[in-house]
């Protein structure tokens, strides 16, 4: 897996983590991570870059921070059986990446998109009444994304997903 993160989460994750020099391009399986304001905690944000499909983990501890990868991974698998896309998929999927990186951000449209969300993000849990509640608003939520002949189209993150699993 590839982490891009913002400078917040840079700033805790090098104690950890060699940080690498190479912005890589939005890909299978790279992810956009940013610190999420879950009242008096922080909470991490995840958002994949092709898809814009979206989890989080609750807090941005130090334990939480060392073991980046194994607990996105886990997180994201649970995540992913409860929406119910196919075990085998998901499996494959988290097992195709093998190694985990940490970068910089280099996509606006994801940061713009996180920065959306992360504004609107206290209404959402406002409404939530569980975290899989929240997390099927978040992804349940419109973007646009490049059509055919360069159209935009709408499609919500679930639908991107599910295309990825699939491949």
């Amino acid at each position: 897996m590839i982490f891009s993160c913002t400078q917040k989460v840079l700033e805790k994750a090098k104690k950890y983590h060699e940080v690498a020099k190479e912005k890589p391009d939005v890909g299978q399986n790279n992810w956009y991570v940013n610190l999420l304001p879950l009242g008096r905690k922080k909470g991490l944000l995840f958002i994949h870059s092709e898809t814009l499909y979206m989890t989080f983990l609750p807090d941005a501890t130090v334990k939480t921070i060392k073991n980046l990868d194994q607990e996105f991974r886990l997180q994201l698998q649970e995540d992913l059986l409860w929406c119910g896309y196919e075990e085998a998929s998901v499996n494959n999927y988290l097992e195709q990446s093998t190694s985990t990186s940490i970068c910089k951000t280099n996509s606006r449209r994801v940061l713009g998109i996180m920065n959306e969300v992360m504004f609107s993000f206290p209404l959402f849990l406002e409404d939530a009444t569980s975290r899989t509640d929240l997390l099927t608003r978040l992804n349940d939520m419109l973007y646009t994304y490049p059509g055919i002949d360069k159209k935009k189209e709408y499609r919500t993150p679930n639908e991107e997903m599910k295309k990825l699993l699939n491949k």
